[in-house]
């Protein structure tokens, strides 16, 4: 791949879709705002029912509040872990540590954070998530390669067809 253009610059989220889950809503504004101006397609949910309703969609990324009213985001951290969606946190509570102990590798970004800080959190995630894939992609293509090759070897030893049949070709 190329160096990246300007409009890749401009826009590291192109193509993402983004759930912030925020009760706050002047608090959720800003990094919607953020997100939706770096290119991304912003998802936004302010109660835990509807962050459940939400994550359940085609989501890139996610980012959440620790706490979402009274209610705490683990069943939305979950939700999200389970699906393989990567999140990060993004909060105000400086006493988290029972919660990143229970979701250990997750990312916190402290309240407030500017807009180059929220970005470059994300994008990080998401250049995780396609090495991932990437990844994936070429071990199955590996794993289907050395099936194929078995399956032609095995093909090519196969006794003769009987009488009447002409053998297949390959």
């Amino acid at each position: 791949m190329g160096p990246a253009g300007p409009a890749e610059t401009q826009r590291p989220l192109a193509g993402a879709r983004v759930l912030v889950v925020e009760d706050n809503f002047i608090i959720l504004s800003g990094p919607a705002m953020v997100f939706a101006e770096a290119g991304a397609e912003v998802i936004v949910a302010r109660t835990v029912p509807d962050a459940l309703v939400k994550a359940d969609a085609r989501v890139s990324v996610a980012v959440l509040d620790v706490a979402i009213g009274s209610h705490s985001a683990e069943p939305v951290i979950a939700r999200l872990a389970e699906r393989g969606v990567p999140f990060l946190f993004y909060t105000g509570k400086l006493d988290i540590d029972e919660l990143l102990a229970a979701w250990p590798g997750y990312k916190v970004v402290t309240k407030p954070a500017d807009a180059k800080t929220l970005i470059s959190a994300l994008a990080a995630l998401l250049s995780e998530k396609r090495t991932e894939r990437r990844g994936l992609a070429s071990a199955m293509a590996g794993f289907l390669m050395r099936g194929a090759a078995e399956l032609l070897v095995k093909m090519r030893r196969k006794e003769p067809a009987p009488k009447g049949r002409k053998p297949t070709s390959l």
